[in-house]
């Protein structure tokens, strides 16, 4: 799964020529198909691209990818950014493994609150991009926001009082705030 921030009012389909995208709900996601990201041409990469911008989130079906596949297909994105806080896979910094068994009783479930990845960094990187291996029947469930569409959808007086305000992303409850002065 894969997404970005961007603009988008609807989530219209959208024919390409060497990808399927089928949307998956009224204002943004779609479901990819008939892919291989391990033999990836750069047309297919371009049209996974343009699907992204153009629902703002994706869900690429059926890859059975290993670690370093994962990074390949990543790093065609873009160069990695530093993971401030948490430390990579050994031979893989840029790979976290997101794992709770059955039996782990804690609290709250590593992103198990609503977040939004590194938000808080002087640059926040453009895309997140999740690899599940295993997600349970029940729970598991990672949600999005059409942040942009709330902001449409908001009445021009509301609009004219938000812009006047500045929102302040802070790593402090999360990591501590002797973190969240290193990356102020």
């Amino acid at each position: 799964m894969l997404i970005r921030a961007a603009t988008a009012k609807t989530n219209a389909p959208r024919r390409y020529d060497h990808i399927k995208a089928a949307p998956i709900a009224g204002t943004m996601g779609a479901e990819i198909t008939g892919v291989d990201l391990r033999k990836l041409g750069d047309a297919a990469f371009s049209e996974i691209e343009q699907a992204l911008a153009d629902h703002l989130a994706i869900f690429i079906l059926d890859q059975d990818l290993s670690v370093e596949e994962l990074e390949a297909f990543t790093q065609r994105f873009g160069a990695f950014g530093a993971d401030p806080f948490i430390e990579g896979m050994k031979d893989h910094p840029h790979v976290l493994h997101v794992r709770k068994e059955a039996n782990e009783m804690a609290p709250v479930v590593f992103g198990g609150l609503w977040h939004s990845d590194w938000s808080f960094l002087e640059k926040p990187p453009a895309y997140t991009i999740l690899h599940a291996k295993e997600i349970p029947p029940y729970g598991g469930d990672t949600l999005y926001a059409n942040g942009y569409l709330a902001y449409e959808s908001l009445s021009d007086e509301m609009k004219r009082v938000l812009c006047s305000l500045t929102a302040l992303h802070s790593a402090e409850r999360g990591y501590g705030a002797q973190m969240q002065n290193i990356y102020a």
